[in-house]
């Protein structure tokens, strides 16, 4: 009975060896194939492809992806976005090439840039909380809204710039950083509140919404939500966020 213990222990010892051995060889293939950053580019997404099934092994080819994400054609920018994304915090090496791509003309690799600093963590947080407060262009300031509300940080920095953004310029900011200042609880309640009066009604319907999920601090939200029912295109997310208050919707 021993020694059947101990042969099924080696046996399993090997099995787990082995596939180690596996995902190495894998690793090594697919960082040479990046690493030679392939002169066509259905071999660079192939590569930056079979990066993100390694995740977090693929950490050493990080700079090779960096420099994809920097320069050519946008499948392969967003590509490698996503292999640093399945590399997750030991990609940091990548936030500087992510932030520019936050600035890019198309949504779909704004939103890859932000999942991949999100996927970060906290060395990315600096770079999106910057971005959120100063990029020049409001689609960049509103993917950087979007990639700390993917996080789960309460750090006080993030939520300060959340808070600020209600009053951006750019709808889609606002929205935004309304959808995501939920995580932060009552404290967020006076910044959402002052969304109330906002002309857009995405803005309304993020600012109802996070206010129904936190459901605090009754005597603000009502009289607010009240408001923010004049908005047509709003109110029935607003009414049920009202209903959601119950009887203290009469305060």
């Amino acid at each position: 009975m021993v020694l059947v213990v101990v042969i099924s222990a080696a046996l399993a010892w090997v099995a787990k060896e082995a596939r180690k051995a596996r995902q190495q060889r894998r690793t090594a293939e697919a960082i040479e194939r990046s690493g030679g950053l392939v002169l066509y580019e259905a071999g660079q997404i192939g590569a930056a492809e079979a990066l993100a099934k390694l995740g977090k092994d693929a950490q050493p080819a990080v700079p090779a992806l960096v420099t994809a994400i920097q320069a050519g054609p946008i499948e392969v920018r967003l590509a490698a976005a996503r292999a640093v994304e399945a590399v997750g915090p030991a990609g940091e090496d990548a936030i500087p090439a992510l932030v520019t791509l936050l600035a890019d003309d198309r949504f779909w690799a704004r939103e890859q840039a932000a999942r991949s600093l999100a996927a970060i963590g906290d060395a990315a947080q600096p770079a999106l909380v910057m971005a959120l407060t100063n990029a020049p262009r409001g689609s960049a300031r509103a993917a950087a809204a979007y990639g700390l509300g993917l996080g789960r940080s309460t750090d006080d920095a993030v939520f300060k710039a959340l808070s600020a953004a209600i009053r951006d310029p750019e709808p889609r900011a606002r929205a935004t950083a309304a959808a995501a200042l939920v995580r932060f609880g009552p404290p967020a309640v006076q910044a959402l509140v002052g969304a109330a009066d906002d002309p857009e009604a995405s803005v309304i319907v993020a600012m109802a919404e996070s206010l129904r999920t936190i459901h605090a601090q009754p005597q603000r939200c009502v009289p607010a939500l009240a408001r923010a029912m004049r908005h047509p295109q709003g109110s029935a997310i607003v009414a049920y966020a009202l209903q959601a208050f119950g009887t203290d919707a009469q305060i």
